[in-house]
């Protein structure tokens, strides 16, 4: 099957068409624009009168006015020329739309000496995708956070899969929060299998548990995992599907995912060792090629943990070759991105292809919306459009769903340390205080005489390091429960002691590492951390390790009931 792309001046239904007098595609998030005038866009509905002949009087029926942030009905606007001017010359006449606090809003209509004949319309077919991406268990709501939870995000989706939309994830679901920390992410795979998801891509922090749990959480999910790059090097075969087919509205939906290559360098070593993700673009090139010749897929959307850029807001560059058309296919390899993994907020266009990214911890929506004419069978994109919907600015998200609240009391008996409360701290604590206290735990806990059974050559450590990346969040001065804990400490590493030479102490004290302690007087040095550190020996090499198995927020829940109100 083979289509074009065409960029008509008007269709039914809802196709965005006409010019602001300002950027094509802004960020949603208008907060942390320097000009926060908003912009309109136009919903021109079937019966919109284009074409006007010399003497005709204008009307603007079946036009919308909308907000380009929020897709709300703008009212109370000024038009001009008004509606009822009798048109007097000749060729394109350009229609103003203004409203106080808005930008400008321009499109034409066209004075001609004789009507075109009319043509048979089109079938138009609207298709509505939602991602999620860096969701990180955040199943309760923290407005004070801008975190919706997962009972009014589910309620939102759930809506919209009643409306034939799709909905995916493009990874790093599980990890992050106490309900879903306790349940291994079984909590938000029960919510997302009630929701609908269609499809997940699978993030770095699915592995933090270890391929056990990730493939017992993958049996559970009624939709499934993908990743078209991820090698299992042991056999050179895939870990995941590369990729599943959906079909809504008659249209036939290929999502690939994708991990970007350095997803490796951002798993414990004790299972990226395991792991290759091969180059993306030719991936998807081949597996785009595929889909579209051979499953004769309509559409083929690519679901990447990867922000493909290398700056935050920036277009995802490194996917710019997806937007090209193939000499297999005929068409372009990919129609439309959802990114993930940097936790940027980003929308727009590349090439002409929509993209998105919604933040994290359910911050963001991202959202893109596919037009397509129907005729004969074939199917020609004619628009689409990219954004992000910030759930409380939207609107949107004001009702709570019960299923999904009903998950807490599921995994009640999981989740009854929740809220138990570990110390007290009498100021705000930013995460290099966490880390700082972190450190201190883990010293503290290794020079302990009762612990001394757990020394490397009987020496006594003199610093802890700890990896920055690791403690994810600060913490607000008052009672400190584990709940706050996991937000902080989320990721279940543990307890290493290791034997370092002065060269690899110079190699672990690096930017990405926060180190409290000195280095050993004598020829070794003797060093308390955890095994996403310890078990690389690329990384950080050592001459000895000694694993505890204990889990690290352990020793820093023992360390804080030891010394509450010291803080």
């Amino acid at each position: 099957m083979k289509r074009k792309y065409i960029l008509p001046l008007l269709f039914c239904g809802f196709l965005l068409v006409g010019t602001s007098c300002g950027e094509e595609q802004g960020n949603p998030d208008d907060s942390h624009e320097e000009n926060p005038t908003d912009r309109m866009k136009a919903i021109f509905d079937s019966g919109f009168k284009e074409n006007y002949l010399i003497g005709e009087s204008l009307t603007y029926e079946h036009l919308r006015i909308i907000d380009a942030r929020n897709s709300k009905t703008l009212t109370d606007y000024e038009i001009s020329p008004k509606e009822g001017t009798v048109v007097s010359e000749l060729g394109d006449l350009t229609v103003t739309v203004t409203k106080e606090g808005y930008i400008p809003y321009n499109f034409e209509v066209h004075v001609l000496e004789e009507l075109p004949a009319e043509e048979e319309e089109p079938e138009y077919v609207n298709i509505e995708l939602y991602s999620i991406n860096d969701f990180h268990g955040s199943f309760i709501e923290n407005s004070s956070n801008g975190e919706i939870g997962m009972s009014k995000l589910g309620a939102y989706l759930k809506d919209r899969k009643h409306n034939d939309a799709i909905v995916i994830s493009a990874g790093d679901m599980w990890q992050g929060g106490v309900e879903s920390n306790l349940t291994k992410g079984k909590i938000i795979v029960d919510a997302m299998n009630y929701i609908g998801f269609d499809a997940m891509t699978v993030g770095n922090h699915e592995f933090d548990w270890g391929f056990d749990v990730l493939e017992e959480n993958i049996n559970l999910m009624n939709f499934p995992m993908l990743a078209a790059n991820a090698i299992d090097k042991r056999t050179n075969e895939a870990f995941f599907k590369p990729y599943t087919i959906v079909e809504e509205k008659g249209v036939k939906i290929g999502i690939i995912g994708t991990g970007a290559e350095s997803l490796p360098s951002d798993i414990t070593y004790s299972v990226s060792q395991y792991l290759e993700f091969e180059g993306q673009v030719y991936t998807v090139k081949t597996y785009s090629d595929y889909l579209k010749s051979e499953e004769d897929c309509d559409l083929v959307v690519l679901a990447a943990h990867d922000g493909a850029s290398d700056f935050y807001g920036e277009e995802p560059v490194y996917f710019e070759g997806l937007t090209e058309i193939s000499e297999v296919s005929n068409e372009r390899y990919v129609d439309a991105f959802f990114l993930g993994h940097d936790h940027d907020t980003k929308n727009g266009k590349i090439n002409g292809v929509p993209y998105a990214e919604g933040g994290s911890n359910g911050k963001g929506i991202s959202y893109i919306n596919i037009t397509l004419t129907e005729k004969d069978g074939e199917f020609d994109i004619v628009n689409s459009m990219s954004s992000v919907i910030k759930p409380y600015s939207s609107g949107y998200f004001n009702k709570e769903d019960t299923y999904i609240n009903s998950l807490l009391d599921k995994y009640a008996d999981e989740l009854s340390e929740a809220d138990r409360v570990l110390c007290t701290f009498s100021t705000f604590k930013s995460k290099n205080d966490i880390l700082d206290l972190v450190c201190d735990a883990m010293t503290t806990y290794a020079n302990d005489p009762k612990h001394e059974s757990i020394l490397i050559d009987g020496k006594k450590v003199t610093a802890g390091i700890h990896n920055t990346g690791g403690v994810r969040s600060s913490a607000d001065a008052g009672e400190f429960t584990y709940r706050d804990l996991i937000k902080v400490l989320p990721f279940n590493n543990t307890y290493c002691i290791v034997k370092l030479t002065s060269e690899q102490f110079d190699m672990w004290n690096n930017e990405n590492n926060y180190v409290k302690g000195n280095k050993g007087s004598n020829e070794y040095t003797y060093v308390a951390t955890i095994n996403y550190l310890a078990d690389n020996p690329d990384y950080s090499p050592s001459e000895e390790v000694f694993n505890t198995n204990i889990v690290i927020q352990d020793i820093f829940i023992e360390y804080l009931e030891a010394n509450d109100g010291s803080f």
